[in-house]
């Protein structure tokens, strides 16, 4: 194949023709660049020349507030020379003012204290003649007031001599009446308490119970006061009162304490529960005497859960009130209430500083059947009557019938019974109410002369001793014996009267020697 070249192209026209267009671009392009540069000088020219006019400018404008600022200067200086010569002259004349006021100030109070010196020297001789007059008058009263007051004196002396002889009279007729008033008072109130052959320390003790009863009531009131204004601290402790009442309610009978071991739990829950509501109360209010270690505790150590207390009054209440309304039915119904008491007064956690809250039970029961301690009238007058616990069918109104007047007795001796004759031997807790209650009571009771008797009493005895006799004998021996035959063999022999009461207490003679194998 034969080959083309290109070297003859080269130099032919159309090269020529290229490098003639390619010098003439590029010397458009150096014309373009050479444009460019002028354009760019006449833009910084023009921009030189208008900063040059503007430095200008503000130079003409500095100048010219330069000046205006130095012409202010100098009126302002001008104008503060004048100000301070003005002041200057005020000054001059406001001290040149001063000084005229106090020269005209200063002669005022020399003309002022000339004419109180001469009007003081003046006031001092009136006074010192008016003193002299005044002093002759004196002496001349005096003279005649003594005169006046010996006579007086004389008259007094013999009026006081006659006064005091008929005060003296008088007195010794007013102590008199006074202490014939107060014998015949104690009597009445003795008579009332049925404390007729009571000593006074039996007499003391009893009105401390009843003196903590009213304490009890007071605290009663307070909770429910103190109810009234939260809420919810009303419906917690009505809750803990109403848990209580329905626990007691449901005790029954059975073999120990496991019968009841569940309601005993639900009680001792709801007062380990009320010790945590802050209500403080002073316990030792609540005990009719205290060992002197616990009488002089400070106010702080003394402090209880007032709620926990007014809880154990509760429970005492409806113990009482359930004692009363079953246990007048069936005397056997008490012991499921005895063991309770008993056991939640005992526990250590119950009790203040060692010492049971068992006054508050007995406050209770004695109001309730002071014939157990020993206070007693006849059965035929309202004063007997109230003295042995009858109770009447509203304050101040009439007394209950006989029939329920027996079943109370009933319920209340048998619970007394299963109380006081509680065996704490088996357990290292502390009894709060030793047998030596239930032999005092007896004693009280049988020491009555068997003339003055009355059927309350022999109602409180059969109910007492019906289940007790094996208890009787275990705590006592063959002086329990004694105490048995005494109160159902020999003492309702000794009455010549006859009643039913007499009658169910010599029954259980028979019932014990069929019952108990206990020959009497």
């Amino acid at each position: 194949m034969a080959r083309y070249s290109t070297d003859g192209l080269l130099d032919s026209p159309s090269r020529q023709l290229i490098n003639d267009l390619a010098r003439d671009l590029q010397q458009i392009r150096l014309h373009h660049e050479d444009l460019k540069k002028v354009h760019e000088y006449r833009q910084q020219s023009c921009s030189d020349h208008h900063d040059e006019l503007d430095r200008k400018h503000r130079a003409v404008y500095y100048a010219a507030i330069d000046e205006a600022y130095a012409s202010y200067d100098d009126h302002r200086r001008e104008a503060e020379r004048v100000l301070q010569e003005h002041l200057r002259q005020v000054e001059e004349e406001r001290r040149r003012r001063e000084e005229e006021e106090r020269k005209r100030r200063e002669e005022l109070e020399r003309l002022e204290r000339e004419r109180r010196e001469r009007e003081e020297a003046e006031r001092k001789r009136q006074e010192e003649e008016r003193r002299l007059a005044e002093q002759r008058a004196r002496e001349e009263e005096k003279r005649r007031k003594e005169a006046e007051e010996a006579e007086r004196a004389r008259i007094a002396a013999e009026q006081e001599k006659a006064r005091k002889e008929r005060e003296r009279a008088l007195e010794a007729e007013r102590q008199r009446q006074a202490q014939q008033k107060a014998e015949e008072e104690e009597k009445a109130r003795l008579e009332s308490l049925g404390a007729g052959r009571r000593s006074a320390e039996d007499v003391e003790e009893h009105n401390r119970y009843l003196e903590l009863h009213k304490t009890l009531k007071k605290l009663r009131k307070y909770i429910q006061d103190e109810g009234k204004k939260n809420a919810e601290l009303k419906e917690k402790v009505g809750n803990y009162r109403r848990t209580i009442v329905k626990c007691v309610g449901q005790l029954r009978e059975g073999q120990g304490t496991a019968a009841n071991r569940q309601q005993v739990n639900e009680i001792k829950d709801i007062l380990r529960n009320a010790k945590q509501i802050p209500i403080p109360a002073d316990g030792r209010q609540f005990f009719i005497r205290l060992p002197p270690a616990l009488s002089n505790l400070s106010d702080q150590d003394a402090t209880v859960p007032a709620v926990f207390v007014y809880l154990l009054n509760i429970l005492t209440k409806k113990v009482v009130a359930q004692l009363i309304s079953e246990a007048s039915i069936n005397p056997k119904y008490a012991e499921p209430l005895g063991v309770v008491v008993a056991q939640i007064f005992s526990l250590d956690e119950n009790c203040f500083h060692g010492q049971p809250y068992s006054d508050i039970f007995w406050a209770k029961y004695r109001v309730v059947c002071p014939a157990l301690w020993g206070f007693y009238g006849s059965e035929k007058t309202d004063k007997g009557k109230a003295a042995l616990g009858w109770w009447r069918t509203e304050p101040g109104g009439p007394f209950i019938p006989e029939r329920e007047h027996v079943e109370r007795m009933t319920g209340l001796g048998a619970g007394f019974a299963a109380v006081t004759l509680r065996n704490f031997g088996k357990t290292t807790r502390r009894n709060p109410f030793p047998n030596w209650h239930f032999w005092k009571c007896m004693h009280k009771i049988l020491s009555v002369p068997p003339e003055e008797l009355q059927d309350t009493h022999f109602n409180l005895l059969a109910s007492m001793l019906r289940h007790s006799a094996e208890r009787i004998v275990t705590f006592y021996g063959h002086l329990g014996l004694a105490l048995l035959r005494l109160a159902i063999v020999e003492i309702p022999n000794r009455v010549t009267r006859n009643s039913n009461a007499i009658e169910t207490l010599k029954v259980l003679r028979a019932l014990y020697q069929t019952e108990k194998n206990i020959i009497l």
